[in-house]
């Protein structure tokens, strides 16, 4: 079988080239099995000393998740000096397929573009380039029969166009926690659910009217792969809360925003959002308070026990199950109350309903009168734990509440 051989391939690979930067493309199994779930079935309140009344009458978000699930996509890896790994994703939505063209630097860097009005509000809390444009497919595919030409211009305004043709594995990898390939590290730390994976068949490719080949790995293996996948995780986070009837509102991006592609004063995304609070019960029977921002691609639900964040999901529309599960153990502290000394709650991260495909920590502590010191740090696998963040919480005179959140360094 053609997936199977292709994972195999690969794994035989990985043992003759230790050292040559294959690990990057090869997935893995999950991160915690079964039995390691069960501390996130019913999380312990978090074990602090709480010194003075709340800051604020609504729960505070301390991350910003993410999620997002590709019916197809097509994954390749090219010559060009200028880029390096090129995807083509298709979103199906209730009004028709989406097409989203993500072409990525040598750095690392990945960009969109597709055709949507207002593309800097299109999914706001994924903080990443993005141009809008016309991206032409002609789809000539039936099932898993995929037959491509697409066309559009990049991030650098150059015309691309490209032909693929394979077919889409009929069953999962033996592996589904898939390797982000080094990309969009300075604003993302997320796992991957590699619901189907294989190589593709012909493909043909031009940037700027010049052909660009696929590379090959080792000389090799070609790098051109045909997935349906999902993402899921936290993303780098400048944003604003501020209490509105019913819930608060959240402006993207906060003051002083510095891009994280350019280190430049400004942000890639940017809009007002209305969130909700309403009362709910959690699994184990507890009461709860979910804050839930509606969408038209993503809504987002957190759940809050005793002002503590225990859960947090994002659903994609159209799907009967959440895209991302972020689950803390034991439960955030109130981060509207002072509090003495650290708290440290472990999280897991499930996407597609893969359970355990990340795993690390996220800790909180009063810097100050004003502020919360948030501190991320993943620890498995491996693409996840080379991704940690370092965050604020301030709060503002006039009841807003800022979160900022960057990437913390770290050595390749």
């Amino acid at each position: 079988m053609r997936g199977v051989a292709l994972l195999a391939g690969l794994a035989c690979l990985s043992s003759l080239a230790t050292g040559c930067g294959l690990k990057r493309y090869l997935p893995g199994g999950p991160a915690l099995d079964a039995d390691a779930l069960a501390p996130w079935r019913s999380p312990p309140a978090a074990a602090v000393t709480y010194t003075g009344p709340a800051r604020v009458g609504m729960p505070v978000l301390p991350v910003q998740i993410f999620g997002l699930s590709y019916d197809l996509d097509v994954v390749l890896v090219s010559d060009h000096p200028a880029w390096d790994m090129h995807e083509y994703a298709r979103v199906d939505l209730p009004e028709g397929p989406l097409w989203l063209a993500k072409d990525a630097r040598p750095d690392g860097v990945q960009g969109i573009v597709a055709d949507l009005p207002d593309i800097e509000r299109w999914a706001p809390e994924a903080a990443v380039p993005r141009r809008r444009g016309p991206v032409q497919v002609e789809d000539r595919g039936a099932g898993d029969r995929v037959d491509l030409r697409i066309a559009y211009q990049n991030l650098d305004g150059e015309p691309v166009q490209v032909e693929v043709r394979g077919k889409v594995r009929s069953a999962p990898p033996g592996k589904r926690n898939g390797s982000t390939m080094g990309h969009s590290r300075q604003s993302a730390a997320v796992v991957l659910d590699l619901e189907r994976f294989g190589g593709a068949g012909r493909v043909r490719m031009t940037i700027g009217g010049q052909r660009a080949r696929v590379k090959k790995l080792l000389g090799f293996y070609p790098m051109k792969f045909l997935l349906r996948q999902s993402q899921a995780g936290v993303m780098v986070a400048s944003q604003r809360q501020a209490p509105a009837e019913g819930g608060f509102t959240l402006t993207r991006p906060g003051p002083q925003a510095v891009d994280p592609a350019t280190g430049q004063p400004g942000w890639p995304t940017s809009g007002t959002e209305g969130w909700t609070l309403a009362a709910g019960v959690e699994p184990d029977g507890r009461a709860s308070v979910v804050a839930e921002r509606p969408g038209p691609l993503l809504t987002l639900r957190y759940h809050f026990v005793d002002g503590g964040l225990v859960r947090a999901e994002a659903w994609q529309v159209g799907r009967a199950a959440p895209v991302t599960v972020l689950r803390l153990a034991p439960a955030l502290p109130d981060l509207s109350r002072p509090f003495d000394g650290t708290a440290e709650s472990r999280f897991s991260l499930a996407v597609n309903g893969q359970e355990g495909h990340g795993v690390g920590t996220l800790t909180a502590r009063w810097q100050d009168g004003d502020t919360v010191a948030l501190a991320l740090r993943p620890t498995a696998p491996w693409w996840l734990a080379d991704r940690p963040m370092d965050g604020t919480l301030r709060y503002d005179a006039d009841g807003g509440v800022v979160l900022t959140m960057g990437r913390v360094a770290v050595a390749d």
